[in-house]
């Protein structure tokens, strides 16, 4: 699996609809964080406060089926309420297991800033547009792996929205060339350089005096600033 971050260039239409997304996901958020905090997942008896005993999906799907309907009220896409779900469960099995702090509610102060979309989400062929359910194709700017969109989050920043897109995809691996030089190495005084002969099949080490070209610039630009300001107050 592998993350790359997307910046995301919206039209004003998907931008309005994005920040819909944001407000009523931030009560699904709530109502999902009350009902696991609580213990009142089962249909009969209250299960008890401690869920990390219970399986995921068990969770997951109850609360979906609790708000079975919600997206069509609300206008937002079915995939990002069972997001929203899934992030506030991953948020509570965090705080139980001792990794996170307790996840608290969402309002004005404390803004809900993200959502994910589970499944149904692809890039185009010109690797230039994202789709994401009800929202349409949106164009990105950044670069893509080869293999299958997974899991799309959904960011709000100041800047702007971004996509945290998870691939199904490897890292490329770092092609090893055959070159003559085995490597430098740096020292305080000095450096070592040592070089590989093809014809005489030996190694040559060479030893180079740091000309410590930074710290000479920056002592030049010193000297030329203060004699500026002497100028300046004169």
């Amino acid at each position: 699996m592998q993350n790359y971050i997307l910046k995301l260039y919206p039209t004003k239409k998907q931008e309005s609809r994005l920040e819909q997304h944001l407000f009523q996901l931030t009560g699904v958020y709530n109502w999902a964080l009350r009902k696991i905090s609580q213990g009142c997942l089962d249909f009969n008896q209250a299960i008890p406060r401690d869920i990390s005993t219970l399986k995921k999906d068990f969770i997951r799907n109850y609360l979906t089926t609790e708000v079975k309907g919600h997206s069509k009220k609300c206008g937002i896409s079915t995939r990002s309420i069972q997001g929203t779900i899934n992030q506030t469960i991953d948020a509570w099995l965090r705080y139980k297991s001792g990794q996170n702090k307790k996840p608290k509610l969402k309002g004005k102060r404390n803004k809900f800033k993200s959502f994910q979309f589970m499944g149904d989400c692809y890039i185009s062929g010109d690797l230039k547009h994202i789709s994401l359910p009800l929202l349409g194709h949106i164009r990105f700017r950044g670069t893509t792996p080869e293999g299958k969109l997974k899991v799309v989050r959904v960011i709000n920043k100041a800047s702007g929205f971004y996509v945290c897109a998870t691939f199904d995809s490897s890292p490329k691996q770092i092609e090893i060339k055959n070159v003559n030089y085995l490597g430098i190495d740096t020292g305080l005084l000095g450096q070592t350089c040592a070089i590989y002969n093809e014809n005489t099949d030996k190694l040559s080490f060479e030893d180079i005096i740091n000309p410590r070209i930074y710290e000479k610039s920056q002592e030049k630009l010193a000297q030329k600033q203060r004699s500026g300001g002497k100028k300046a107050a004169r």
